[in-house]
C-alpha cells in the first residue's frame, strides 16, 4: 500500500515525529552542549525525520513519469495565498500572511515551498520558510475537502519563538470558482516553546503548471510549447542601498541612521510587451541591522527603447519586511521606483532602480537606490526551438552547526535549508539559497545566499560536489556581525529515484565581520528536472 502511495509515508512519519515530540516536550529550547553530541540528540534527529518524511516520498511522487506524448511533463500547480490572526502570549494578535506554490503530485496531492509573515500588529519582521503538503478530495459539486501540513522554521521581531520550529495543520473546504479557488480553513499553529495558536484562516488561489523535461531526458534536444519551470522570464541580482530619513520620531528607536546594506533576488515574468509580474527578497550586509529582510511582490510598466536595447520604467513593489532593529510596525512595506535596463547581450543586462521605500504602520522612511545584473532564463515573445534542456534542483535538508551567540555563549544550531540550482553548464551550476533556524534556541535567525558551485560523476549514481556562496544572516542572537557571511561546502550525492537525490555534505562558514566562523553538516534530499527555453523572436 505504501509503495503505490508514498504520500501515506508522508503523513505517517510526520504524525510519528509530532507524538514523539510531545512526549518529550518538544519544542524546547536547546541547553548548550557539544556540538557531536548536538547532532545524535533525539531532538535533532526528530527534526531530521521529521523533513525527510516530507521531500524523499514526495520526491518519488513527483518524480514518477507521466505519458503525455510530449517532451515537458506539465503537472497542475497553485500559487497560493493565505490570511489569518494568530494569538501570541498576553493575548498578542499578529497577522499572518501565507504565500505558497504547491505543484500537483496527483489528483489529491500537492507540495511545495511556502512563506509566513507578519503584517499587522508589532512584529514587523517574523518569517517563517516551510515545506507544505496540501491533500484534498472532492465532496460535492465545486465543493472540496481539503487538509495541509506545513513544516519549517523562523521567527523574528523578539516574538517568543525559541528554538523556531514551526508547523502548522489546517482542515477545511475549498470552492472552486472559475479559476479562484477559496479555502475557509481551521488552523493551528506551533511555534517555538510558547506559541501555539487555533484560529480560522481565509485561501485564495490561482491554478497554473509546472513544466520540465524528465532527467533521464536531459541529453536530448527537446521543445516546450511555453515557459518550463515555474515560469518566469528573467532572474536579476540586485544590491540596494537604503538611506534612511531621520525624523524626531524615528530618532526614538534603535536603528542605525547610517546606510543599509541588502543584497537579493528578484525572479520577473512578462506580462505582454510592457507590463511584467516579479517577486523579490533580499537582506541586510551593512549598516549595522543584520537580520533585516524583506519580500516583496511588484509589478512594472516599462518602454522599450533603442532597438529594445535600453528599457525605462516605473515599479510598484508591496511586501513584508523587518529584524534588525528598523522600525517597520506590523511588517507591510511599499516600494516606488523607476528603472532603466540595458541589454548588453541576449542574455545578460544591466539595471537600476531609484525611489523611495516606506512602511505605512511603521515609522521607516528611506531613499532607495539600486544595482543589479539581469539574467535572461527564458524568452517572453519568442518562439520554441528545439535545444538540449537545462538541468535544475530543488533541494530541502537540515543544516547543522555550533553557532556563538552575541551574548558570549557558544551553542549548536539547526536550520532548514532551501536550495534552487541551475546548471550553466554540464558540471558547473549557479545556486540560490535560503535558511531559517529551527532549533538551537536561534528561531529568529535567517540567511540568504547566492553563489555557485560544481558536481561531477563520480560512478553510476553518485556524485561528487563542492560549491561557494556569499550572503546576509542575521537575528536570533547569533554573532554575525553586519550581516554578511560566506559558506562552502563539499559534498556527495546518491541518486535513489528518477530524478530523487540524497545528499551529506560538510563545510564552513563564517561571517566577515562577526564572531560566526563554524563546521557545517548537511543533510539534504532534492528534486532534478530540465528546463527548456524558448529563443526571441527578432523584428526585421
Amino acid at each position: 500500500m505504501l509503495r503505490r502511495h508514498p504520500i501515506c509515508t508522508t503523513l505517517t512519519g510526520t504524525l510519528l515525529i509530532l507524538v514523539a515530540a510531545k512526549r518529550q516536550g518538544y519544542p524546547a529550547t536547546n541547553s548548550a552542549m557539544p556540538h557531536t553530541a548536538a547532532l545524535m540528540s533525539r531532538r535533532v534527529m526528530c527534526r531530521v525525520v521529521l523533513i525527510a518524511s516530507l521531500i524523499i516520498p514526495v520526491g518519488r511522487a513527483l518524480a514518477q513519469p507521466t505519458d503525455t506524448g510530449s517532451t515537458t511533463l506539465p503537472r497542475a500547480a497553485i500559487i497560493n495565498g493565505s490570511i489569518e490572526f494568530i494569538t501570541l502570549p498576553q493575548r498578542e494578535k499578529l497577522g499572518l500572511f501565507g504565500a505558497r506554490y504547491l505543484v500537483s503530485l496527483s489528483r489529491s496531492f500537492a507540495f511545495g515551498p511556502a512563506l509566513f509573515g507578519a503584517f499587522t500588529g508589532k512584529r514587523g519582521g517574523l518569517f517563517v520558510l516551510a515545506a507544505e503538503l496540501q491533500g484534498q478530495r472532492r465532496l460535492h459539486g465545486p465543493v472540496d475537502g481539503v487538509a495541509t501540513i506545513a513544516v519549517g522554521g523562523g521567527g523574528g521581531a523578539g516574538a517568543p519563538v525559541g528554538d523556531g520550529l514551526f508547523v502548522r495543520p489546517t482542515v477545511g473546504v475549498l470552492v472552486h470558482a472559475g479559476r479562484i479557488r477559496s479555502s475557509l480553513l481551521l488552523s493551528r499553529v506551533y511555534l517555538g516553546a510558547q506559541i501555539g495558536s487555533t484560529q480560522a484562516s481565509v485561501e485564495f488561489g490561482i491554478p497554473t503548471h509546472f513544466h520540465a523535461v524528465p532527467r533521464d531526458r536531459l541529453d536530448f534536444p527537446t521543445t516546450s510549447p511555453t515557459r518550463s519551470g515555474i515560469g518566469f522570464d528573467a532572474l536579476d541580482v540586485v544590491t540596494t542601498i537604503y538611506r534612511p530619513r531621520i525624523t524626531k520620531r524615528m530618532e526614538l528607536t534603535t536603528t542605525s541612521s547610517s546606510n543599509i546594506g541588502l543584497v537579493g533576488v528578484r525572479a520577473e515574468r512578462a506580462l505582454g510587451r510592457h507590463f511584467a509580474l516579479g517577486v523579490a527578497g533580499a537582506g541586510a550586509f551593512a549598516g549595522g541591522v543584520a537580520g533585516y529582510a524583506e519580500y516583496l511582490a511588484d509589478i512594472t510598466l516599462h518602454m522599450p527603447m533603442i532597438s529594445d536595447r535600453l528599457d525605462v520604467g516605473v515599479r510598484s513593489a508591496i511586501g513584508m519586511a523587518g529584524g534588525g532593529g528598523v522600525p517597520v510596525g506590523g511588517g507591510v512595506i511599499l516600494r516606488e521606483t523607476v528603472t532603466a535596463k540595458w541589454r548588453w547581450f541576449d542574455a545578460l543586462a544591466l539595471q537600476g532602480e531609484a525611489g523611495y521605500v516606506a512602511a505605512p504602520s511603521g515609522q521607516f522612511r528611506a531613499l532607495s537606490s539600486s544595482l543589479g545584473v539581469t539574467w535572461t532564463l527564458d524568452a517572453a515573445e519568442g518562439q520554441a526551438t528545439t535545444r538540449r534542456p537545462v538541468r535544475s534542483e530543488w533541494l530541502l535538508g537540515v543544516e547543522s552547526y555550533d553557532a556563538p551567540r552575541t551574548d558570549g555563549r557558544h551553542a549548536p544550531l539547526q536550520s532548514v535549508a532551501f536550495r534552487i540550482n541551475r546548471f550553466v553548464t554540464p558540471h558547473a551550476y549557479l545556486s540560490g539559497q535560503a535558511r531559517s533556524a529551527l532549533g538551537g534556541g536561534a528561531g529568529a535567525y535567517a540567511v540568504g545566499l547566492l553563489g555557485g558551485g560544481s558536481e561531477w560523476q563520480a560512478r553510476p549514481r553518485w556524485r561528487l560536489g563542492a560549491e561557494a556562496l556569499v550572503g546576509a544572516a542575521g537575528g536570533g542572537g547569533v554573532s554575525t556581525g553586519s550581516g554578511a557571511v560566506v559558506h562552502a561546502l563539499a559534498y556527495a550525492s546518491r541518486e535513489i529515484g528518477s530524478g530523487l537525490d540524497v545528499r551529506a555534505g560538510i563545510g564552513r562558514v563564517r561571517s566577515v565581520r562577526g564572531g560566526l566562523n563554524a563546521r557545517v553538516l548537511d543533510i539534504s534530499a532534492g528534486y532534478a528536472f530540465g528546463l527548456t527555453r524558448g529563443s526571441k523572436a527578432r523584428s526585421k
